[in-house]
């Protein structure tokens, strides 16, 4: 078990090789599995929301790079593509929580914005940066 559902996040992984699914203990359901250079936790870690979904293992050697808050503003702030990559996944992954009915839609919804402009400005507001157009 690497993180479960309702718990606080001040890190997000990228799995460096392995596997991880991503579990809705709430539905009881699969949402997700996850291989080599893809990455979970921005959600909670950039929305200061607690995990929406429980991740485990599917591979005993899974080896993951941690990202703290603190380093992911330097990261972002070096590698502005990284941030873009980022906002892009997050929309679609609210979108699906969303339909999954596992992320409240009302907060997306109060923004003028479409998911991928809000998770941009959400980006640029938390760590200071400047990512895409606003």
């Amino acid at each position: 078990m690497i993180c479960r559902d309702g718990d606080p996040s001040e890190e997000f992984y990228i799995i460096l090789s392995g596997a991880v699914e991503i579990f809705s203990e709430r539905n009881n359901q699969a949402i997700a599995t996850l291989r080599d250079g893809e990455f979970f936790g921005e959600i909670s870690l950039l929305t200061g929301t607690p995990r929406t979904a429980t991740v485990r293992a599917l591979v005993v050697n899974t080896v993951l790079f941690v990202v703290e808050r603190q380093q992911l503003q330097k990261l972002l702030s070096e590698h502005k593509e990284l941030g873009e990559q980022i906002a892009v996944k997050l929309s679609e992954r609210q979108q699906v929580l969303i339909s999954l009915g596992l992320l409240n839609e009302e907060e997306l919804q109060r923004s003028q914005y479409a998911a991928l402009t809000w998770v941009r400005d959400r980006l640029n507001n938390l760590f200071g940066i400047n990512l895409g157009k606003n």
